[in-house]
């Protein structure tokens, strides 16, 4: 279905940069953070490669790290969005995170939406925030809730984020058990990262506001289900995926409407690899490009449930800058337990002045 969504506001925290312009100009600049973590290693004592956030404590784990890199992120975007406070009773907080995993239980989804509530930001969520722990596609699966929360009428506002951090003892130890870490003798493995993005999505009547950020429309999202997952004996096919983007491209007419851009979470594991390559192949004719997409993780890592936020954001600071390849974007997402998402947007045209990030 398509919609009259926009996104009118972006903020992030990642390794790179405190805030979106910081992060979106280092990956314009090809700048990547990787480094050995300070004391986690691989069950070789060798240390892990890791793409962290060297201004949050090390020794800070599960809801705590998680909190750290949400709070900034969602603070920035309220200063963003300051003109719409008096506005607004409550807002809709919505934020995708991990899947459960060994480091991330129900305990600590309980210790992060306290953390997240606690904060005094000029907006009201006591009891709007809703938490996402879907890994990947969480961040478009918290967009979709968005879009039906405003266009039925309930809000004109949300806040869409997503927020993960694999920098936990027992979450690496269960990566490296399923030798998931890069390293030596391992051909299908990722740079573990972390992050947080966040996203001011409006409807129509909202947007005219914006229209000097150059705010971004959302034409379509498409969510399904996968069943042959990673790290099994299966073979996966790309159904999942495939279903999830052809439902996000279904309002658009090709071949006028192809993809300029496509941005996802393919970050060296063999089999995401393979998923979008059938995925691309029973979409034949959709993509200007069908070979090429932007590889995100070269410089975050994989940033699981933060990764469709701060796809998004990369993509509009593309427009905002100048230097987007085209207006119309992809971005999907693939998590561990099946879900699959895909968003289609154009982003805005205006362009900022100056030589500022």
């Amino acid at each position: 279905m398509s919609s009259h969504l926009h996104i009118v506001a972006i903020s992030a925290r990642t390794p790179l940069g405190l805030n979106a312009k910081a992060s979106a100009a280092a990956v314009r600049a090809g700048i990547d953070g990787i480094i050995e973590h300070p004391f986690m290693t691989n069950n070789a004592g060798d240390p892990i490669p890791a793409i962290i956030d060297r201004e949050i404590n090390p020794a800070l784990f599960g809801a705590e790290r998680l909190s750290a890199l949400a709070i900034p992120a969602i603070d920035a975007l309220c200063a963003e969005l300051a003109q719409l406070e008096k506005s607004f009773d409550k807002v809709p907080l919505l934020i995708g995170l991990p899947e459960f995993r060994p480091g991330w239980n129900a305990k600590c989804l309980a210790v992060f939406k306290r953390a997240i509530q606690n904060q005094n930001v000029g907006f009201d969520w006591q009891d709007t925030i809703e938490l996402f722990p879907n890994g990947h596609a969480a961040g478009i699966i918290a967009l979709k809730r968005a879009q039906d929360i405003i266009l039925s009428g309930r809000s004109k506002l949300c806040i869409v984020g997503g927020v993960d951090s694999y920098f936990d003892p027992d979450t690496i130890d269960w990566l490296d058990e399923n030798r998931r870490i890069i390293g030596e003798n391992r051909r299908s493995a990722f740079i573990p990262g972390e992050g947080a993005g966040f996203l001011a999505v409006v409807g129509q009547e909202l947007a005219f506001r914006f229209r000097n950020q150059s705010p971004a429309q959302i034409r379509a999202i498409g969510l399904a289900k996968e069943d042959k997952l990673i790290n099994t004996d299966t073979i996966c096919l790309g159904e999942g995926l495939t279903t999830a983007v052809r439902d996000a491209l279904a309002p658009l007419s090709m071949p006028r409407d192809m993809i300029d851009v496509v941005y996802c979470d393919v970050n060296g594991e063999r089999y995401r690899s393979e998923e979008w390559a059938f995925t691309v192949l029973k979409n034949p004719h959709t993509f200007k490009d069908p070979a090429g997409h932007e590889l995100v993780s070269t410089y975050l890592g994989d940033v699981s449930a933060a990764s469709a936020p701060l796809f998004i954001m990369l993509a509009m600071r593309s427009g905002q800058r100048g230097y987007a390849k085209g207006q119309r974007h992809l971005v999907w997402s693939s998590s561990n337990t099946g879900e699959r998402s895909a968003v289609v947007f154009d982003i805005g045209s205006n362009v900022e002045q100056g030589a500022a990030l």
